[in-house]
């Protein structure tokens, strides 16, 4: 009798726990780091920049919930695109053990409302916060915009 207790304790355990087990990824602490950031002056909006970065998480689940930048007066903003359309967002999930491209004609962040003597070469701070690692700080130097691939021009 004692047996069959003891069995089917062991069994209910891998039940309940069991799961949990493999769902380890939630409650893992994210391990988020910031590789090809590129700052972009915007060939096409005056006053307006463009950050093109991957983010890499090797451990569990996080989210982009913000972002502010160094340069005066300007505000940075996340950007994905909606068909033709391009949508500001207020948060951007970053799986666990997963890379998220920021990237041309995808996700990326604009800064805008920036200086006129914001130009290629100015040198500035990007901080990027996140719900569970905190804030990373990226520095930055505005480069020449990359001209798109034929392939993602936009066609009249």
């Amino acid at each position: 009798m004692r047996h069959i207790f003891v069995r089917t304790v062991v069994v209910l355990g891998l039940i309940v726990i069991g799961p949990l087990g493999i769902s380890g990824c939630d409650n893992e602490r994210p391990r988020v780091s910031i590789e090809n950031a590129r700052a972009e002056i915007s060939p096409d909006l005056y006053g307006e920049g463009i950050v093109y970065l991957k983010i890499v998480n090797l451990g569990g689940k996080d989210a982009l919930v913000g972002m502010k930048t160094t340069i005066p007066g300007a505000t940075a903003g996340l950007h994905e695109m909606k068909g033709d359309f391009m949508v500001l967002v207020k948060s951007m999930k970053i799986p666990g053990k997963n890379t998220v491209d920021l990237m041309p004609m995808g996700s990326h962040i604009m800064i805008e409302n920036m200086p006129k003597e914001t130009h290629v070469g100015y040198a500035f701070t990007l901080t990027l916060l996140f719900a569970r690692s905190g804030e990373i700080q990226i520095p930055l130097t505005f480069a020449k915009a990359q001209p798109m691939s034929p392939e993602h021009q936009h066609h009249e």
